[in-house]
């Protein structure tokens, strides 16, 4: 919870107390956390190209849905990381509800973050 511009009631201390002469949240450091993921499926070679399959039956949560958009970034270019889908219209368990109803499905997440996605009749298009 923020406290008057800050992350606590005790960081708004400090920056108007000891503190107070000291930078605050001046300087952003980025990090990386290192992991390996081990791929469901494949590879599938087209070519020059790299095609892995994720198999997937619903994202459980947040966490889960955004490592692959990390290790989707890890990849080569020629490199390909899609979804089949079990349910692809299943909605998020933790999306928000629309203002028109429902929630956000599988399907349209991957479309959102630019991953393909297939169900089980679809996948033989890559097969």
């Amino acid at each position: 919870m923020k406290y008057k511009g800050k992350d606590s009631r005790w960081e708004h201390e400090l920056c108007t107390g000891v503190l107070r002469n000291v930078p605050y949240h001046e300087v952003v450091i980025p990090y990386t956390i290192e992991s390996n993921y081990s791929v469901d499926y494949g590879p599938i070679k087209k070519g020059k190209n790299v095609i892995y399959i994720e198999a997937k039956g619903f994202f459980r949560t947040t966490q889960e849905a955004a490592k692959y958009k990390w290790i989707r970034e890890a990849m080569k270019p020629n490199e390909e990381l899609v979804f089949l889908f079990q349910s692809p219209n299943k909605p998020l368990k933790w999306a928000r509800p629309r203002k028109a109803g429902g929630k956000m499905t599988h399907c349209e997440w991957a479309e959102r973050h630019g991953f393909r996605w297939f169900d089980e009749i679809s996948i033989k298009t890559i097969l």
